[in-house]
């Protein structure tokens, strides 16, 4: 954290809230928490306007920092996600068609836990370990 960090975030409250906010170490992550921050003060001191102008600011850094871990692999977009389960369902179907008395039952009881997966939100798989 900054100097001007340290300065906007003087009481331990105010420090408190940002750690909240903040998970991660990286720097867009760390200036998304800040402006969480920012915003609440805002809007605990009756700033509509400034709040309003904050949280703008807010959405901004939410979808670059998606996007950024879209990128990274740390989130997998739902068109990707939704041809893996197509593949699971169709490799898991060809495993198991007619090994066994009532696999449709089973065929259509796997299918309908992979679209419920599926319908999380927000849908997160884990990064790569290297």
């Amino acid at each position: 954290m900054n100097d001007r960090q340290r300065y906007l975030l003087a009481t331990a409250e105010q420090q408190t809230r940002y750690d909240d906010f903040t998970e991660m170490p990286d720097t867009l992550d760390a200036d998304l928490a800040l402006a969480r921050t920012l915003a609440e003060r805002a809007a605990n001191a009756g700033s509509d306007g400034l709040a309003s102008a904050i949280l703008s600011v807010v959405a901004k850094l939410s979808a670059a920092s998606t996007q950024n871990k879209v990128r990274q692999g740390e989130l997998v977009e739902r068109k990707m996600a939704l041809q893996l389960a197509r593949t699971l369902a169709e490799i898991t179907a060809d495993e198991i068609q007619e090994k066994f008395e009532g696999w449709q039952d089973s065929l259509c009881r796997i299918s309908d836990r992979f679209e419920a997966a599926l319908k999380q939100k927000p849908l997160q798989l884990e990064a790569p370990r290297p």
